[in-house]
């Protein structure tokens, strides 16, 4: 499940504007 993984990263990064452990 790499893309779930790549995904929560794009929205911490996109929406959130921060970067986040998944």
């Amino acid at each position: 499940m790499q893309f779930l993984v790549f995904f929560c990263h794009w929205v911490s990064t996109s929406l959130l504007k921060e970067e986040t452990d998944c």
